[in-house]
């Protein structure tokens, strides 16, 4: 079950990458800042992360949430306490890889509310991506 969502905890803090200037965001743990959902997933043990490479050899499964970041600077600026403009950073979730004639994955099929809606994210659309698939009997 997911921690209850209080804008204040670390989790949420994580997921939502809520960069706040009074210096707290610099004690949360460095290595999930800027991981948005799968960060925070991790961070409690929900979930195992899933890097760019994994990601587009096959390694998500269905229901896996994904952060992606227009650029890598963008993730750095964030992971150091910058937040760069809402549009450049996005989070939503893994249904199915899409393939091209080749058999190559070519894409993936996400749920989200906002700015892919349910269509198909090509690869290489985000220079930044890590996702999370959830561990069994954690959710």
């Amino acid at each position: 079950m997911l921690p209850p969502g209080n804008w204040d905890t670390r989790f949420c803090r994580i997921w939502g990458s809520l960069i706040r200037n009074d210096g707290s965001w610099k004690k949360l743990p460095g290595k999930y800042r800027g991981m948005g959902a799968p960060g925070a997933m991790e961070m409690t043990g929900m979930s195992q992360i899933i890097r760019g490479r994994q990601i587009w050899s096959g390694e998500l499964r269905p229901g896996a949430v994904l952060q992606a970041w227009r650029t890598v600077q963008f993730f750095n600026d964030v992971k150091d306490g910058e937040k760069p403009d809402w549009l450049l950073g996005h989070s939503f979730v893994f249904i199915g890889y899409e393939f091209a004639k080749s058999g190559a994955i070519s894409g993936m099929r996400v749920a989200d509310n906002g700015f892919h809606g349910n269509k198909i994210v090509p690869k290489g659309y985000w220079q930044f991506l890590i996702g999370a698939n959830t561990i069994k009997n954690q959710l």
